[in-house]
């Protein structure tokens, strides 16, 4: 009988392991992988034409076309004279909303200077421009132009010691370029 015993709780083991497994049945799916997103692309530059700048601003004489023809040398601004230089903001390749701004430092300019932005237009430009995403080339570019006036009444007889010191010299501009993502109000 101890036999029996022994073989009885074998085989009611082995049953209740398999009344288990059929009636409380497990159904499982694992699956894994990878949540993908890319992120939108940002390009920024500011061009002189089609020339981009680098490193660091540097508008120079060349880079003016001056009105007035008082200065007979290309480049060269002078009493009377208007110049102007062409700056392009170009986000093109950009895939989000933008704003630019120009900043031209004019405090510690000579007094006889008007120094002023403009648009495309020749409109009045302060702050930032707002540049809208646009996917062709082109859509996100915007022109300033720096604006550098002297006064036609600054002359020698008006005002010689200022026009003589200032004959011959370097009128410094600071400018500064900003670009970033527009993320509305």
């Amino acid at each position: 009988m101890k036999g029996n015993k022994k073989l009885l709780t074998i085989a009611v083991l082995l049953l209740l392991i398999g009344v288990s497994y059929t009636t409380y049945a497990i159904y499982r799916t694992n699956l894994s992988g990878n949540a993908t997103v890319a992120a939108a692309k940002w390009s920024a530059k500011l061009k002189k034409g089609s020339t981009e700048i680098t490193n660091s601003i540097a508008l120079t004489g060349a880079d003016f076309t001056c009105i007035g023809d008082h200065s007979k040398v290309a480049g060269k601004i002078a009493p009377g004279d208007t110049c102007t230089a062409t700056l392009v903001a170009d986000l093109d390749g950009s895939e989000v909303d933008a704003k630019v701004g120009v900043n031209l430092v004019t405090t510690g300019v000579n007094g006889r200077f008007t120094v002023s932005l403009k648009d495309a237009s020749d409109a009045a430009v302060s702050g930032e421009i707002a540049v809208p995403y646009g996917p062709n080339d082109g859509d996100m570019e915007k022109t300033f132009k720096v604006v550098i006036a002297w006064d036609s009444t600054d002359n020698e007889t008006v005002n010689p010691t200022d026009t003589d010191t200032l004959a011959g010299t370097d009128i410094v501009i600071p400018v500064t370029f900003t670009a970033h993502q527009d993320m509305g109000a």
